[in-house]
């Protein structure tokens, strides 16, 4: 697969991703009152979707803009860029969730997991970027990191759309 390709995919299904916000906003609106956990899944699921599709076309605005022979240290650059700003936005917001989530009893505690899987998965894909703007130079590492917004926006919608399924002391 040529990166046009996969960088016109990946677009196409960023965009489809965010429209699952739709359907989110719909069942949990329907069934109840937001809580501040379904607002900031809500927020990733459409900031990490807008994400992976802006890193999608990044790589045609670069080759339009004459920069052929640095797109992927560029694109890679920028992801890291990106990562690190949601990490500083996200940091408070989390501590907020795990203080709030400790008041509860815990039989009403709520999981985060796309947090828990993210702590995982961005150090181990920054070092593959770091290693791509800094030597590889290779299309899969942004790929990757295309991959893993959208990963991250999934994973949101699945949470928000779960908890419409599950019985009250499931937690």
């Amino acid at each position: 697969m040529n990166w046009t390709d996969a960088m016109s995919t990946a677009i196409e299904v960023s965009i489809a991703i965010a429209g699952f916000a739709g359907i989110a906003t719909g069942l949990v609106s329907r069934r109840r009152a937001w809580t501040v956990t379904d607002r900031i899944r809500l927020q990733m699921l459409l900031t990490a979707s807008a994400a992976a599709m802006l890193m999608g076309m990044l790589p045609f605005i670069l080759v339009d803009a004459g920069l052929e022979h640095l797109v992927w240290r560029i694109g890679s650059g920028l992801q890291l860029a990106w990562m690190l700003v949601i990490m500083i936005f996200r940091g408070p917001q989390r501590r907020r969730f795990v203080a709030m989530n400790e008041k509860l009893d815990a039989n009403e505690r709520q999981g985060f997991p796309v947090a828990k899987v993210s702590a995982v998965m961005v150090p181990t894909w920054a070092v593959v970027a770091i290693l791509n703007v800094a030597w590889l130079d290779a299309f899969w590492p942004y790929l990757l990191g295309v991959a893993f917004q959208m990963t991250v926006a999934f994973a949101a919608f699945i949470e928000l759309v779960s908890i419409e399924f599950r019985e009250p002391n499931d937690g």
